[in-house]
């Protein structure tokens, strides 16, 4: 996105359920999709968001590993690269091509970040590194709440702020506002991606969008 990184085929492959190295998804992922859209119909949710046109996107064909910027290995710079993709697609492919606010927002991330405050630890023992990611929200209540149940279970009436795009949640069990949480998370994943991309010695423009 405007000359950044902001994902890579072989990590999509391993998002698919059911993936197998000899195998084909296509007939899986059509399938969910006709599922999705039964869904969007039913719902009758057909309202699009608004989102910033002035935004390029463009692929590049590497060839695989081949002239992959990172090397031609599955190795440990592949993961970081892997990791660098997925907090770009969360920052410049939702956060910031999507205008409009909305909870899904903060909930991507924080599954990201919490994901990574383990990740990360283990990367730093293995290749020596000091990447840093704040552990300031790390809950696991929360974490449950993003992952699976939402409001329902984590809120009682009582809690509920019906002026909070997140009815509260992240008050009452972070002690912040959303916009705080929201705000702190993304830019601790930004400096993270900047980590990175330092680290496997990237051009600035591949790690953060030119023009920013």
């Amino acid at each position: 996105m405007n000359g950044a990184l902001c994902g890579n085929t072989i990590l999509c492959r391993y998002y698919s359920l059911f993936f197998q190295y000899d195998g084909n998804n296509g007939e899986y992922v059509k399938s969910m999709a006709k599922i999705g859209g039964g869904y969007i119909a039913l719902f009758n949710a057909l309202r699009e968001y608004q989102v910033d046109d002035t935004l390029n996107f463009d692929v590049r064909d590497y060839g695989g590993f081949v002239k992959s910027p990172v090397g031609n290995d599955f190795s440990d710079r592949f993961v970081l690269f892997s990791i660098l993709c997925q907090i770009n697609f969360l920052i410049f492919c939702i956060d910031r091509w999507i205008k409009e606010e909305m909870p899904a927002k903060l909930r991507f991330a924080y599954l990201l970040y919490y994901s990574l405050l383990n990740v990360i630890p283990q990367i730093n023992d293995k290749l020596g590194t000091c990447f840093i990611l704040d552990v300031q929200w790390k809950n696991d209540k929360f974490r449950n709440a993003m992952a699976h149940y939402k409001l329902g279970v984590a809120l009682k009436n009582k809690d509920l702020l019906h002026d909070d795009i997140m009815f509260g949640l992240t008050e009452h069990i972070l002690g912040a506002e959303y916009m705080v949480v929201k705000e702190s998370i993304y830019a601790q994943l930004e400096k993270l991606a900047i980590q990175i991309g330092n680290y496997l010695g990237l051009k600035e423009g591949l790690v953060v969008p030119n023009g920013w």
